[in-house]
């Protein structure tokens, strides 16, 4: 039953991270004809971009390391007080790699919003409302 939960709570963090990608290189689709008009290159586009997933990756991850002790705690201390058993707070040593598995996944779920962008023309980010 847990691990179906987790399974369903990743699954949300995965399209809530998802529409976070798309919907900042949307927001920001003016600022790259600016930055196109001021001479930028579609590369440079896209290592703002890249820079940006990077960011919002490791920050996705530190918030929920720090979220996820304290309700583990309180996760433990229900089940204990349900199932008359002492349980303890075992962190895995797995859990390290999971913030470079934020950090790829964040850099996975920017690749098509970030083509999109860099494909744009001056004259397309500028007409766009």
């Amino acid at each position: 039953m847990m691990l179906l939960i987790v399974v369903s709570v990743a699954k949300i963090a995965v399209a809530g991270l998802a529409s976070c990608m798309s919907t900042a290189v949307i927001e920001r689709t003016r600022e790259f004809g600016v930055m196109r008009t001021l001479g930028a290159r579609a590369h440079d586009i896209q290592n703002s971009i890249i820079l940006e997933a990077i960011m919002i990756g490791l920050m996705s991850w530190a918030i929920a390391f720090v979220i996820a002790i304290p309700l583990t705690l309180w996760m433990g201390k229900l089940l204990s007080a349900t199932l008359n058993r002492q349980m303890p707070l075992v962190v895995s040593p797995r859990l390290r790699p999971s913030g470079s598995s934020a950090l790829c996944l964040s850099l996975w779920l920017q690749v098509l919003p970030r083509q999109a962008a860099a494909g744009l023309t001056i004259r397309q980010t500028l007409a766009q409302t």
